[in-house]
């Protein structure tokens, strides 16, 4: 394929390469592996007619259809399997997308003079399965393929939603509200809300005066901890040396996300006590699929330690429910899974060698979705009021804890893992009765934590 003349003004495509995303230039042998790669993981997609920096130089016209039927030719003769093929123009650009779903059976990919073998995706990288690598993918194939669709359908939404330039009274509405013109606290993500008092810096006293922010999507609690960070921070204090609560998080699904979504170059110019900048971020920067706005937190220090109480947590390698990241001032941080309560207690004394290993101030954060159960969106059971208030009480130690030292809560409602808003609320309701003399999103009632939890 011929190399289109490239300008500084080469538009730039949104996603960074990862899990799921590879870019190609034009067509060479290794998409095969990729491609099988993806089918064995949990499937994927190739662009070609965009380089490694993300520059969508596109694929002339002359080329593009024969392009086309040759990538589905080669890949049908040699792994066996037909991906979508199809012509999607990006910001006025042609490419071609090579959408691979994930694969009940796995996938060989059998080259030139090679025997048959057979490859993983791991990050932004491809590599041969391990047997270790078979039979961890082997056993989760059925639900990784159940998972597929509704994955889908909301990439295919963003990705049209970001195909084209923006257009230039948006930039210019954007660059207003960063400027120094504006109010530097104006915005807030969409669908959120938040009530209470200052963030608690008291470890080991219950403050009623803490506060507690309910969001629709999951990825703008990383605002709130922007927001609660720099109401923290004291005058003699930066971010770099910052000492901020570890967080602890209730999820169905692991959101903790990782540095496939992002260049460590990005946090560099991020500015965390600019609320409106923020806002903008955990809005149009963080994956709209809500499953990576822990890590961008970890990053920029708004968060220290990481503890993710998972319904997930069997599906993910032991190597990898303890991890150190250092973040961009060189602060280390501990990433810790647990499948309980009582797992928790037991990882808050384990050996820790973070920065944060003697921080005792928490972040409370509760997705919904964690309440409910099953793999068909459409179909899941919800857990009743007595399974809730029986999940906390047997580790109440634990949760009494939590609650002397949370410096702030956060609620995502998640309705499209939730069978809908009202169910959703619900669940937010049993948990405010179980923990609160009144709801604590109500700014007209005195709220505080039920005598229970404080003893």
């Amino acid at each position: 394929m011929t190399e289109e003349k490239r300008g500084d003004d080469t538009p730039l495509f949104a996603y960074h390469e990862g899990l799921h995303i590879e870019f190609k230039q034009e067509w060479t042998s290794t998409i095969l592996r990729t491609v099988a790669a993806f089918a064995n993981t949990e499937g994927g997609r190739v662009f070609l007619g965009i380089d490694d920096n993300k520059r969508i130089v596109g694929i002339p016209d002359n080329e593009i259809d024969s392009l086309q039927r040759k990538c589905g030719s080669t890949i049908r003769d040699t792994l066996g399997i037909t991906p979508r093929i199809e012509v999607v123009t990006l910001h006025s650009r042609k490419c071609i997308k090579i959408t691979t779903p994930p694969s009940l059976v796995l996938v060989p990919c059998k080259e030139k003079n090679n025997p048959p073998q057979y490859f993983i995706r791991i990050g932004a990288q491809t590599r041969i399965m391990t047997p270790k690598d078979l039979t961890y993918f082997g056993k989760k194939r059925e639900a990784i393929v159940a998972d597929w669709d509704n994955k889908q359908r909301s990439f295919e939404k963003d990705i049209d939603a970001k195909a084209s330039p923006i257009p230039a009274y948006i930039e210019k509405f954007i660059a207003g509200f960063l400027s120094s013109n504006y109010r530097s606290d104006i915005l807030t993500p969409p669908g959120c809300y938040e009530t209470s008092g200052p963030p608690n810096i008291t470890p080991g006293y219950a403050n009623s005066l803490i506060p507690v922010a309910a969001m629709f999507e999951h990825r703008f609690a990383f605002y709130y901890w922007a927001l609660w960070a720099r109401e923290t921070l004291t005058s003699e204090e930066s971010i770099n040396s910052f000492f901020p609560p570890n967080l602890f998080s209730l999820d169905a699904h692991n959101d903790f996300g990782g540095d496939c979504d992002f260049k460590r170059e990005e946090f560099d110019h991020i500015a965390y006590d600019k609320t409106n900048e923020m806002a903008l971020f955990s809005w149009l920067r963080l994956h709209p699929m809500n499953d990576g706005q822990i890590y961008p937190a970890v990053m920029l220090n708004l968060v220290g330690d990481v503890y993710l109480l998972n319904r997930q947590y069997r599906n993910i390698p032991k190597e990898f429910r303890t991890r150190y990241y250092t973040d961009r001032y060189g602060n280390i941080h501990r990433i810790k899974y647990v499948d309980s309560l009582r797992r928790l207690g037991s990882a808050l004394d384990s050996p820790n060698k973070s920065t944060y290993a003697y921080q005792d101030r928490f972040y409370l954060d509760i997705d919904l979705d964690f309440f409910f159960y099953g793999r068909d969106l459409s179909k899941l059971q919800k857990w009743s009021p007595a399974k809730i208030q029986k999940y906390f009480t047997k580790d109440a130690d634990v949760v009494k804890w939590l609650v002397r030292n949370v410096g702030g809560i956060t609620f995502a409602l998640e309705p499209s893992y939730t069978l809908g808003i009202s169910n959703s609320l619900q669940q937010y309701d049993v948990l405010q009765k179980l923990f609160f003399t009144h709801d604590p999103l109500c700014d007209w009632k005195a709220c505080d934590w039920k005598e229970r939890w404080k003893r």
